[in-house]
């Protein structure tokens, strides 16, 4: 089996990636444009697919790209944006770096916490997070080139 996927490669770069999944054990097989298997290395199954036909992808993709393989791939992750209040001083709540407002997508509220405080500029505790909609999350994939993803 052939799986396209995208990636963090070094956790910030979005990337494409090309896998052949064995289809008798599931292990994905060390394949490439070059190496070209006839069994898979773990459990000896014949790899059926035929692997001279594959467009092997594995290059930088844009922000874009990756939100919504995600959002396609994983229609149960959280979406979450940072609270905030907008007052005549400006918008309280923010990290002070940020021109825009932060949204995030997580498997659980568990891991998103954890990702934002391991990168972000101050402690954040759940209450400081709002339900956010795909919509905005693309919108900030678009405006910022990047985002946040526990």
């Amino acid at each position: 089996m052939i799986d396209y996927s995208v990636y963090l490669k070094g956790g910030f770069i979005p990337t494409k990636m090309t896998s052949v999944i064995c289809n008798n054990c599931s292990h994905t097989i060390n394949a490439g444009p070059i190496y070209k298997p006839k069994f898979c290395d773990m459990c000896g199954a014949p790899i059926s697919d035929n692997l001279d036909k594959i467009k092997w992808e594995y290059e930088d993709t844009d922000w874009l790209s990756y939100v919504s393989y995600l959002v396609e791939e994983y229609p149960d992750y959280l979406i979450v944006k940072i609270k905030y209040d907008r007052t005549e001083w400006g918008l309280i709540g923010l990290p002070p770096d940020v021109e825009h407002i932060p949204v995030i997508i997580g498997k659980n509220m568990e891991d998103i916490l954890h990702f934002v405080n391991e990168r972000g500029s101050r402690e954040y505790f759940e209450d400081d997070f709002e339900p956010a909609t795909v919509s905005e999350l693309i919108a900030y994939a678009k405006t910022c080139g990047q985002f946040w993803k526990g």
